[in-house]
């Protein structure tokens, strides 16, 4: 998998700016800003007071605190200006002052950001989850003037084929760039040593691709307990993919609006890092784990996303499940189950030593 992780000299892991900061050790600081590129060295150090001081003068200019206060502005325009103005003011916030996570490419700041930004729609499903049915296809009226209106009749999966010709072009496209990725050599020169101005350009553009790549061994047939462990992610994929459709009938939102293509964009700049943390929270054989923040928040976001379609799509689907389908199912689980607890016994019985090999950065610190 494709890390975004910095490893140049222009580039430091920021876990080391957060020690300098906490023990205040100006010799640290100055050895590490020896380390960085001289051209991009400003961007990984602490810029916080700064950025204080021009998120207040932003907000002295946007909000018209020393202008004098103007009769007859409309009420929903100051509305949505002050919950647009704390959600600035949140996300900069976590910009600035949130933990540092696993990846750092293109910036740790960025994504700082999309932590913020899943808490923010963590909060969000929150809210949402403790309206009315009606209340909350309404509210959405604040997301988009378009939404809040009941939708018409439309098929949905009309197209049942169970094969189709573009899945295995697309199979092998992103077969193709894995390995082109991971053969790769990664040799990264700091901005300020490109001899040329279309190698500096090239090396800026390279900020936004990975910076090495490591293959994330999942080992699901190492034992029925990472078997489960591995079917666990794939099963919440897949809950992710449903709930799309569930949400856009149930909150009334057209197919072509822009609000599910922004959900889209938040999973998958969530899911970048949160299945990354799961597979090194996996290979990680110390008695006592922590989940990471990604995978947390996103294991969050699923649970609150099926709790608002069991809410508010109770009463919408009165027709049964087929029968074929339930006890198709109830098939699958117990045949399934059985299936785990004769692997189970059989290692057993007949223990055999299997090898799992770590990340091969796993104790390595992420540069």
């Amino acid at each position: 998998m494709g890390q975004l992780a910095g490893v140049s000299n222009a580039e430091r892991d920021e876990s080391e700016e957060i020690v300098v900061e906490d023990h205040d050790d100006e010799g640290m600081l100055k050895k590490l800003l020896k380390d960085l590129d001289p051209w991009t060295a400003w961007a990984y150090t602490p810029h916080t007071i700064t950025v204080l001081i021009l998120g207040a003068c932003f907000l002295v200019w946007a909000s018209g605190a020393l202008r004098p206060e103007e009769q007859g502005r409309d009420h929903d325009v100051n509305t949505k200006a002050g919950v647009w103005a704390m959600v600035a003011v949140f996300l900069g916030y976590f910009s600035l002052q949130a933990p540092p996570t696993i990846l750092i490419r293109p910036h740790p700041a960025f994504w700082r950001l999309v932590h913020g930004l899943a808490v923010l729609y963590l909060l969000f499903l929150t809210f949402l989850l403790f309206q009315t049915r009606d209340d909350a296809r309404q509210f959405m009226k604040y997301l988009h003037p378009d939404l809040g209106v009941e939708l018409g009749e439309r098929s949905y999966g009309a197209d049942c084929r169970i094969y189709t010709p573009e899945n295995p072009h697309s199979i092998w496209a992103g077969l193709s760039t894995v390995r082109y990725f991971e053969g790769k050599t990664y040799e990264w020169v700091g901005l300020s040593q490109q001899p040329s101005l279309i190698g500096k350009v090239r090396r800026s553009l390279g900020q936004f691709t990975p910076a090495y790549w490591d293959k994330d061994q999942w080992n699901f047939l190492s034992g029925p307990i990472r078997f489960v462990q591995v079917m666990g992610l794939v099963i919440v994929i897949l809950i992710v993919e449903v709930n799309a459709f569930y949400l856009k009938f149930i909150l009334w939102i057209p197919p072509r609006n822009p609000l599910n293509s922004y959900r889209l964009l938040v999973w998958w700049i969530i899911a970048n890092p949160a299945i990354r943390e799961y597979n090194s929270f996996l290979q990680n054989n110390k008695p006592i784990k922590k989940l990471g923040a990604f995978c947390w928040l996103a294991v969050a976001i699923v649970i609150l996303e099926v709790l608002i379609c069991v809410k508010f799509g109770r009463g919408l689907f009165p027709k049964p499940m087929p029968t074929w389908i339930f006890w198709f199912w109830v098939t699958a689980g117990i045949v399934s189950l059985l299936t785990l607890i004769g692997w189970s016994i059989k290692l057993a019985r007949d223990p055999k030593p299997v090898l799992i090999r770590n990340q091969s950065r796993d104790s390595k610190k992420i540069q």
